[in-house]
This record gives structure tokens, C-alpha cells and sequence, in this order.
């Protein structure tokens, strides 16, 4: 359980694993002064989201240097992994080979 620091309206200004003087206040980590010092719900998801599309990418970069450089091998995946690595890819393929594509995000390059 987090242990809050308030300021003089009573808003939280900081979050400690362990209670410090200032921060001694013992507060459940769902209580909503807690969610509103963290930021939006919502928005907060939504940037999960986008960090997992990204992430996604990340690994898919990752499988791809391991298997260049023999430290894997492609078919020790479990065939489920396999088609889903192969449809991303030929996915990306098509779209990049279309000219003036406007599809490809920003910094969407191999890492």
C-alpha cells in the first residue's frame, strides 16, 4: 500500500512505497486521489494501447536479429507465433510497397 504526501488543499503531491515524514498517510492505490495523481483512467490505457502496438514492433525487430544471427531458430516458435509474425509481415511488405504510401506511421523503421 502507498503512502501519500499531500499539499495545503489536500491534493496529492507525491506517492512513497514506504511511509516518510510528509508521506506517511497509509492510502489503497485504487482511491481516486490516488488514480487522479497518476493521471487519466482512460488516457492512461489509452497509452498502454499504443505502447503495446509499438512493443509489438519491438519484438517482432528482436525475433528478427535473433534469427539473422542464428541465436534462433524460426520454426523453434510455436506455429501460432509463426503466422502471426508472418501475416504482420507481409502486411507491412504490402504497404510499404505502395508508393506515397501515407499508411506507414511515423518511425514505424526497423529499430
Amino acid at each position: 500500500m502507498p503512502f501519500a504526501k499531500r499539499d495545503s488543499s489536500g491534493s496529492i503531491v507525491a506517492l512513497t512505497a514506504a511511509a516518510e515524514p510528509g508521506s506517511d498517510e497509509p492510502i489503497a492505490a485504487d482511491h481516486p486521489d490516488v488514480i487522479a495523481f497518476l493521471g487519466d483512467g482512460d488516457a492512461a490505457a489509452s497509452r498502454l494501447a499504443a505502447l503495446d502496438t509499438t512493443m509489438a514492433r519491438v519484438t517482432e525487430d528482436l525475433i528478427d536479429v535473433l534469427v539473422t544471427r542464428g541465436v534462433l531458430m524460426f520454426t523453434d516458435l510455436p506455429a501460432s507465433a509463426q503466422r502471426k509474425l508472418l501475416e504482420r509481415q507481409r502486411l507491412r511488405e504490402r504497404r510499404d510497397a505502395a508508393p506515397g504510401t501515407f499508411l506507414a506511421p511515423e518511425g514505424d523503421d526497423l529499430i
